[in-house]
């Protein structure tokens, strides 16, 4: 499993000038990941963990702190390294929101590699009409694509966990759809948009934006059907109703 995931990383490796692990713990992924041979940090939240791992690992930079947290830009300053090959095997309490954090900030992040809990990953890879799609996967789509690349059983652990996890890999689009700037703002308006799933977008966006005339003519000019839901609407189209609603905020 840990070379598998290493596998991963270092195919996206020639895109990035650093590797960034998370969570590493005793350093079952972090001797694949220095052979790599980039620089490599890794984030560590428990401090006789991080001590243990700068001793072990000859060449790894140990930060000790929550990748929750994590500020890219200014770890990128401090260590010379403009984007980041992100690793890791991610919490299970705090997974979505590490990937979150990370991914919002697209101009410091080459790739990323993670295994999570099989419902996550199912929630950030899922696509329009998918039960699991949902505010984060559309928001993830302005900029990302992701895509399981294995299931990891709980066998595969000692001691066994109660699910089955997974192994992601995360790539940025050709081009993004937005610029990184507009990534709170973006959430914001998806937040809203789906707040009442079962509701259509368009009552959705009428009660957080109003009025539910200008709603209607920009459904009706990117062809959506005032009928439809959140659920069922590409990331793209997301998009255009945010630079939309943008324009005249």
């Amino acid at each position: 499993m840990a070379a598998a995931i290493v596998g991963e990383c270092a195919v996206r490796a020639p895109g990035a000038q650093g590797v960034l692990e998370v969570g590493p713990g005793t350093g079952v992924l972090t001797g694949g990941l220095l052979s790599i041979g980039l620089p490599t940090v890794a984030i560590e939240m428990d401090d006789l963990l991080a001590e243990a791992l700068a001793a072990r690992f000859n060449g790894l930079r140990v930060v000790a702190g929550d990748a929750r947290g994590v500020d890219l830009e200014a770890l990128s300053g401090e260590a010379g390294v403009a984007r980041w090959l992100v690793a890791g095997n991610l919490p299970y309490n705090a997974g979505t929101a590490i990937a979150r954090r990370i991914l919002g900030q697209p101009a410091r992040v080459a790739s990323a590699v993670w295994m999570l809990q099989l419902e996550v990953v199912q929630k950030l890879s899922a696509v329009p009409g998918e039960p699991a799609y949902g505010a984060l996967a559309a928001w993830l789509g302005a900029w990302w694509r992701v895509r399981k690349c294995f299931n990891v059983p709980p066998g595969a652990f000692r001691p066994q966990p109660k699910v089955t996890s997974a192994v992601c890999a995360v790539d940025p689009l050709e081009s993004a759809l937005l610029k990184a700037e507009d990534a709170a703002g973006f959430e914001a308006f998806l937040a809203g948009s789906f707040a009442q799933p079962r509701k259509t977008l368009l009552t959705n966006l009428t009660r957080m934006l109003g009025p539910r005339a200008s709603w209607e003519a920009d459904f009706d000019s990117l062809s959506l059907d005032v009928r439809i839901r959140a659920g069922d609407v590409p990331a793209g189209r997301f998009v255009r109703l945010f630079e939309r609603w943008k324009g005249r905020a």
